[in-house]
């Protein structure tokens, strides 16, 4: 799971992708007052519409609506999965809500 840190300064977070080639997903809180928690899969359903993603999930992925929304979409969550329903998630009131995501150059990659 991916915990977006509550803090009150709008910054961007650099997600955690792995060889991302040339491209940083960055991730904003648009309520930092919710404790906002997502998935990895809900990362990824975001970004290209998930494993075995049919012709509508793709469309409505970052990758493939990339004009709409100004590029920064919600964050698509799988509110029923399991990880959602943890102890540690009920306890620590985790909310897989308020995390827009957006694909940007990274200026480190030359």
């Amino acid at each position: 799971m991916w915990n977006m840190p509550s803090v009150f300064d709008c910054i961007k977070r650099t997600l955690p992708l792995f060889s991302a080639g040339s491209v940083m997903a960055l991730a904003k809180h648009v309520n930092p007052r919710t404790n906002s928690t997502v998935i990895y899969a809900d990362l990824a359903r975001t970004i290209d519409g998930g494993d075995g993603a049919s012709e509508e999930q793709c469309k409505a992925s970052l990758l493939r609506s990339c004009g709409s929304n100004s590029g920064q979409p919600a964050v698509i969550v799988g509110p029923e999965d399991p990880a959602y329903k943890t102890p540690e998630c009920i306890a620590a009131n985790m909310k897989p809500a308020n995390i827009i995501v957006k694909l940007v150059r990274d200026p480190s990659a030359g």
